[in-house]
């Protein structure tokens, strides 16, 4: 377990048949791993960062523009 948390990564537990393995990871990388899943599957929060990324290069664009 200490592995895991340290090295920030998954542990691959296999066995005979792929299918029954499973995967041990830390909290903390699982607890990320939903909130980023929950962010993708919602659309309006998925909107919003589209049109902020929009915003961003466009104000970075005319910064060079102006410069």
């Amino acid at each position: 377990m200490k592995q895991v948390n340290n090295d920030v990564g998954a542990l691959i537990v296999t066995s005979g048949n792929s299918d029954e393995s499973v995967v041990v990871m830390g909290k903390r990388d699982y607890d990320a791993m939903q909130e980023t899943m929950r962010t993708l599957s919602n659309k309006s929060v998925m909107n919003k960062i589209r049109r902020g990324d929009q915003q961003f290069e466009e104000a970075a664009l005319n910064t060079r523009v102006d410069t």
